[in-house]
């Protein structure tokens, strides 16, 4: 009888080990590798200036001389950078 107690008591304390293990690794699969995860949130995921409009592109393409307004969007354009850090954020 004693000894099928132990037994018993053996399996649920090793139930409890792995159930413990189980939890601690979900942790920090969701803090440090999945995507948007704490770990990742000092990065910018995807960032740079805003894009053309067909009807800009069409702007562009019939004049020499574009507006205002398109100029400083072309020239957001050609000098801002784009960020992408899509990769390291899917966890590559």
């Amino acid at each position: 009888m004693k000894k099928r107690i132990t037994k018993k008591f053996t399996m649920v304390a090793i139930a409890a080990a792995v159930i413990l293990a189980a939890g601690l690794l979900a942790i920090y699969i969701s803090r440090y590798r999945a995507p948007g995860g704490a770990g990742r949130g000092r990065y910018v995921r995807l960032q740079g200036p805003e894009m053309l409009t067909y009807d800009e592109l069409v702007t562009l393409g019939a004049s020499d001389e574009p507006g205002a307004g398109l100029e400083d969007k072309l020239q957001a354009l050609t000098t801002t950078p784009f960020v992408s850090n899509e990769a390291y954020c899917g966890g590559a």
